[in-house]
């Protein structure tokens, strides 16, 4: 049986205590059936889609033509954009996984990609996503550095494959 969760909406504290621990009619306070006390609230009752908290807030807050840069682990990112960055170790999370996630979440009119990642595999990558991406637009990479301080959020991913930087401009779902 798994373990029971009690949580107190007076103090905010989450208990977990043990399945065959008798029942608690009191909040907060000790308890020798606790194993783990947590100090903010925690869980999520979404069943699928994404799951990361800070990633779904910023996304929700989007607007028609605000821009998303899906960043591999060395673009330059400018000081004062929001940073969800999502890089673990080298080559996790890839770039494809956050993209595939992202693109379940919002919609998108248009991309930009530099045009030095043409000899690589990043626009292929892209091209199996073409209906979900828009217009592509290809600039120079110190074009694309350029636009950086404009976008609204930046996804940092594990990613290593060089030029593998993506700008999305969100679109709306009507229309």
């Amino acid at each position: 049986m798994p373990p029971r969760l009690r949580w107190s909406p007076r103090t905010d504290v989450l208990t977990t205590a043990a399945a065959d621990a008798p029942p608690r009619h009191e909040w907060g306070g000790a308890s020798a059936s606790a194993v783990c006390v947590c100090t903010a609230r925690v869980g999520t009752v979404k069943r699928s889609g994404l799951l990361h908290a800070d990633l779904a807030g910023h996304l929700a807050r989007l607007g028609h033509t605000d821009q998303v840069v899906v960043a591999d682990r060395g673009l330059p990112l400018p000081p004062g954009v929001p940073v969800v960055d999502l890089a673990l170790v080298p080559g996790v999370v890839d770039l494809r996984t956050v993209l595939d996630a992202l693109l379940a979440e919002v919609v998108v009119q248009a991309h930009t990609i530099a045009a030095e990642a043409a000899a690589g595999p990043f626009p292929q990558w892209l091209d199996t996503r073409a209906h979900d991406l828009g217009e592509r637009r290809v600039v120079g990479h110190d074009e694309l550095k350029a636009m950086l301080p404009g976008v609204r959020l930046a996804v940092r991913t594990g990613e290593e494959t060089p030029y593998a930087n993506v700008i999305l401009e969100c679109g709306v779902p009507f229309g």
